[in-house]
């Protein structure tokens, strides 16, 4: 008896087939399984690992996205650091207050949100978060933008395609302002 699948026509080749739980079709068979399509001369075109392909794709697109999809900061000292302090009591400024130390240079990223607005949101989260780390109470906000990079994928697949990232960016002082303020 000959294994189609392996393409062998020893029986310990059959014997494997009936073991691996996987589509098989040996000579003895009159009609292949129903979802089989016979092709050529002896070809079977049985690929049942090819519907476990598509979910598992939509799932590592998932993962990689929420891995992905996190806003990214970062902070430079300049002054003297204080103890840490909750990013919810980080006060955003827009204009500088009337007494306040600089700490340092805060910047954070992000293209997590699903709207612009959302991007924003969480980089700003971010900003506070890095100034915190370093004890500010407060970031003097000096500028906000946009920075677009272009992600390539589908290496492998046959298929290129490129896709434009955009990632909303913010960038300020975390200072210490003098209670009062």
């Amino acid at each position: 008896m000959a294994c189609l699948s392996h393409h062998t026509p020893s029986a310990r080749a059959s014997a494997r087939c009936r073991s691996a739980k996987r589509w098989t079709w040996h000579a003895y068979h009159i009609t292949p399984p129903a979802p089989a399509l016979r092709r050529g001369a002896g070809q079977l075109n049985v690929r049942p690992h090819m519907n476990l392909q598509r979910p598992a794709l939509i799932l590592l697109a998932c993962v990689t996205l929420a891995i992905a999809a996190c806003a990214s900061g970062s902070a430079i000292v300049t002054g003297s650091t204080r103890a840490p302090v909750a990013p919810e009591h980080v006060k955003i400024y827009l204009e500088p207050p009337a007494d306040f130390e600089v700490i340092g240079l805060v910047s954070a990223s992000s293209d997590a949100g699903w709207t612009e607005q959302g991007s924003v949101d969480y980089a700003i989260e971010e900003l506070r978060k890095q100034a915190a780390k370093l004890g500010a109470n407060g970031v003097l906000l000096l500028s906000a933008g946009d920075k677009t990079t272009t992600v390539v994928g589908g290496y492998g697949t046959g298929f290129v395609y490129a896709v434009p990232v955009t990632t909303k960016t913010v960038q300020g002082k975390a200072i210490f302002v003098v209670k009062g303020q």
